[in-house]
């Protein structure tokens, strides 16, 4: 057998060498892309645990991680800068209390108020990095995202914590016992309030929101009001407004029917006989005390199946704003059925009160900044989510003022000190009114509470602000 000539014989070892890692290189990428990146941890299909911008959830989130991640580096280097953690289910599932949608919407509403302190509050203010705390679907590995949290010495608080459920419960209790102060964006359950543990809010309570609320229903209905509830009592969120609802229209004594909710592939559709009571009884006003995903389930059905003569209207509470008018829903809307909901910020809510102006105009100027759709503020998730990113920033900003370091204890102890109960000095102007927290409670004092109206063709009316 002839040999080759060793220069061709060289060429071809070359060649043979740069296949094979070639080929370690692609089994190496493959084998990574099975896990997750900067210290998130895989469970199941989910990517959870504390992230900068840098790691990816591998979803629709991880171009905003990427604009998360650009606005962090344009701080780092900063000697006075901080950290503040955003904990939301950001890899929720088809069930989950969160949708896609108000996730995004709240991590850029997040990502709006660090970009304004970090741009518009002056050379002398302390500058802020946001990280994503995903707790997963339904916030069911909270413990790896707050160990996370409590580990990082640079995360003076969290903001978000997601929705009143139990799990969210837990996270809180995980951190209060770790003395990290907290701020709920969008949690609404009566009880989860402790501003001696380092828990406030900027929502309203479901106490406030149903107080709102059942000033749309007249005493004339009386014998013609229906409340359908969750059976879920693991959901805070639902039970809190069936018991408010309860205790507020005891004098009306509104027909109680409680529902079980899963998921349409294993229990089918858990509203039909419901809405055969419904067309069968026409009440003028149905109470919905369970989530925006549900109440969308029992639209679509109404749509479907024609209900002649129905002219009713739905009160529920602010998850309502994540029902969308589209399809068989839109042809319930036309039906004669209309829906009213409490929201928890509205960007029309200055039309009727011009002094929400100025914190909304704030936020605006922040939120087209970074080229976000003016669409996406609609709901008021964004709104909520920015407030509670920016009570930490004022707290922080208060205490660096006088060139004390920021800490965790500092901002908890500024908490006790954030109300206008002696003046206006010491809250702010947020984007969905002014924020002002009680020093006994940690509940926002007097906020606003917008009503809203949804019609078939999508448009949500402000039809007052409580």
């Amino acid at each position: 057998m002839r040999r080759l000539p060793p220069a061709f014989r060289r060429l071809i070892i070359v060649v043979v060498l740069v296949v094979a890692v070639g080929v370690v290189f692609v089994v190496e990428r493959r084998s990574s892309g099975e896990g997750c990146e900067g210290g998130l941890v895989l469970k199941g299909t989910e990517c959870v645990g504390l992230t900068d911008g840098s790691a990816r959830f591998g979803n629709d989130l991880d171009g905003l991680l990427k604009r998360m991640l650009r606005e962090n580096e344009s701080v780092r280097g900063t000697k006075d800068r901080v950290k503040v953690a955003f904990m939301i289910p950001a890899t929720t599932g088809a069930n989950g209390p969160e949708t896609p949608v108000s996730v995004r919407t709240q991590i850029q509403g997040a990502l709006a108020a660090v970009h304004r302190a970090n741009t518009r509050l002056g050379p002398r203010t302390i500058r802020f990095e946001l990280a994503v705390a995903n707790t997963g679907d339904r916030a069911r590995y909270w413990e790896i995202a707050t160990g996370q949290v409590v580990a990082d010495p640079r995360v003076v608080a969290v903001s978000g914590l997601g929705s009143s459920v139990d799990t969210t419960l837990s996270a809180i209790a995980r951190l209060k016992r770790d003395k990290v102060p907290m701020v709920g964006a969008t949690m609404t359950a009566d009880d989860l309030h402790d501003i001696k543990g380092g828990l406030v809010r900027v929502a309203p309570p479901n106490e406030d929101e149903a107080k709102a609320l059942v000033r749309e229903v007249p005493r004339t209905a009386k014998g013609s009001v229906l409340m359908l509830r969750d059976a879920d009592e693991t959901d805070l969120y639902a039970a809190d407004l069936a018991g408010e609802f309860r205790r507020s229209l005891a004098d009306l004594k509104p027909e109680e029917v409680p529902f079980t909710y899963g998921p349409a592939e294993t229990s089918g559709d858990p509203f039909w006989q419901l809405r055969v009571r419904i067309c069968s009884r026409k009440p003028s006003h149905i109470l919905f005390a369970g989530r925006g995903r549900q109440l969308q389930d029992l639209l679509q059905g109404f749509g479907a199946e024609a209900c002649d003569g129905l002219n009713t209207t739905i009160i529920s509470g602010d998850d309502a704003a994540r029902v969308v008018p589209e399809g068989t829903v839109a042809d319930a809307l036309r039906l004669g059925i209309t829906l009213r909901y409490a929201s928890l910020a509205s960007p029309e809510a200055f039309t009727v009160r011009p002094d929400l102006r100025t914190g909304f105009g704030q936020f605006e100027q922040s939120w087209l900044e970074l080229g976000f759709s003016r669409e996406d503020m609609a709901d008021g998730q964004a709104m909520m989510a920015y407030d509670s990113v920016y009570a930490v920033v004022q707290a922080a900003n208060n205490v660096g003022s006088k060139g004390t370091p920021v800490t965790r204890a500092g901002i908890a102890a500024q908490w006790f000190q954030m109300n206008d109960l002696q003046d206006l000095k010491y809250g702010f102007n947020g984007a969905s009114g002014r924020i002002s927290f009680d020093p006994v409670t940690g509940n926002p004092i007097a906020k606003p509470v917008p009503i809203i109206e949804l019609s078939s063709t999508g448009v949500r009316r402000l039809v007052t602000v409580r």
